[in-house]
């Protein structure tokens, strides 16, 4: 009896050590405590930039978030701003646990978002700082997450085409897999890609 009672556990197990195989590891917003979100700004886009900008995030283990943005347009002078236009925002916010759609998907609400200084200007030197929202964040209700290995085919044409430079390798090629951290605004469709940084 005693035989059969440890075969038993030992098939037990390994069933459900088998089971585990294939799947990501649950989520929470502590695996962020070394990656930055940066979502990039072509030339051209946005307010007219005639040089391209950025913007960076980092979430925290609570949830709590934090986010800036800067664009150059060198071409936006005027007489006490020969050296053009510097657009700048940045913000700190919160967002809800995460909740999971499938083993590489989680979505998560937007509870807050506060910008500081955003719509106004100032002078600095020969340039204009005109103070903004942060660009990516712009109405955001629901972040989607996706984590490394989900399968591109399955990810929003939109964020693959926000991405596509992080994505693809020199040659063009796409993965089949993502290769990192991604975040996505669906109401701007705009995509963040997260990357580890040296110094959290």
């Amino acid at each position: 009896m005693k035989k059969i009672w440890k075969i038993s556990v030992v098939v037990t197990l390994a069933v459900m050590a088998f089971s585990g195989c294939g799947k990501a590891e649950a989520f929470a917003y502590k695996q962020f405590d070394n990656i930055q979100f940066t979502c990039a700004l072509e030339e051209g886009a946005g307010q007219g930039i005639s040089v391209g900008g950025q913007t960076g995030m980092r979430i925290q283990e609570d949830g709590s978030f934090s986010a800036s943005y800067y664009a150059m347009d060198m071409e936006d002078t005027g007489e006490d701003y020969q050296g053009g236009t510097m657009y700048y925002g940045s913000g700190f916010g919160q967002i809800a646990e995460p909740v999971r759609v499938d083993d590489y998907t989680y979505k998560a609400k937007v509870e807050s978002i506060t910008y500081s200084e955003a719509g106004e200007e100032s002078l600095q030197g020969d340039m204009r700082m005109v103070y903004t929202e942060v660009y990516g964040l712009e109405e955001a209700e629901e972040f989607m997450i996706y984590l490394p290995g989900k399968k591109v085919t399955q990810l929003p044409e939109a964020y693959i085409e926000g991405v596509k430079e992080q994505l693809c390798d020199e040659n063009g090629n796409m993965p089949e897999t993502l290769p990192f951290y991604g975040i996505f605004n669906e109401s701007t469709e705009t995509g963040f890609v997260g990357e580890e940084i040296d110094d959290p």
